[in-house]
């Protein structure tokens, strides 16, 4: 969409501004600003520090200067950042703090999460220490991002696509519709998840990337309690 602004040259003593401009073709221009599942670092701040590994592709990302012109232009388009944006999340510690100060009205307006669970130590690993805090970001999650509807899932780390309670805390969020996985998962991941009422993706990949994953889904022990064979029939 092309928005053309025109101006008189009638009254050159009046200065148009952006904040002059109705809020209907300000919302417009917002629109245009974050367009649809672009992707977000997140923590924000600390974007240098959050690259991500070179295994997982990140999309276009959404330039945040606009933002930062003034509060009133800050207040008039965050909600439709928070509404229009993939974030970005690799540090599950980090992202809880975010989260905590974002308030519940934007946290509401989530629309979609790209979480990394990768092992590698800049980028806080899925490790036996941040177990805890994945699992704790996941529920908080569920129970706070009501207008979640879609999460992208990068298991490049080998424990998290083998983990049963993470699995089951990615099912409780309720309000996801659709989950799209890449790296390495069990096969249960799929025929769980769908049961939950989720629509589950799988993200293109070479004829290669394929054969390495059923070798994973062939060579793999479930870690953490397991359910009755029974309850996944």
């Amino acid at each position: 969409m092309t928005i053309t602004l025109y101006t008189t040259m009638t009254c050159p003593a009046q200065q148009s501004s952006f904040l002059s401009l109705p809020r209907e073709i300000r919302d417009q221009i917002y629109a245009e600003a974050f367009p649809n599942m672009q992707e977000v670092i997140m923590p924000l701040g600390r974007m240098k520090a959050l690259q991500p590994p070179s295994q997982v592709p990140l999309r276009p990302q959404v330039n945040l200067c606009l933002l930062r012109t003034n509060r009133q232009i800050c207040n008039e388009a965050s909600p439709m950042l928070y509404s229009r944006s993939c974030f970005y999340v690799s540090n599950p510690d980090r992202t809880l703090e975010w989260l905590a100060k974002l308030g519940d009205d934007n946290i509401k307006r989530l629309r979609s999460l790209h979480l990394v669970l990768c092992e590698f130590s800049d980028v806080s690993p899925f490790c036996k220490s941040q177990k805890a805090a994945w699992y704790q970001l996941v529920h908080f999650v569920a129970s706070k991002a009501t207008g979640l509807r879609r999460l992208v899932l990068s298991l490049h780390a080998s424990s998290a696509g083998k983990d049963r309670p993470l699995l089951e805390a990615l099912g409780g969020i309720r309000t996801v519709q659709t989950i799209t996985l890449s790296g390495y998962y069990q096969k249960e991941w799929i025929s769980y998840l769908t049961k939950e009422g989720i629509k589950v993706d799988e993200e293109e990949r070479k004829e290669r990337d394929w054969q390495a994953l059923k070798s994973y889904q062939t060579d793999i022990k479930v870690v953490g309690p397991r359910p009755p064979t029974s309850a996944l029939d």
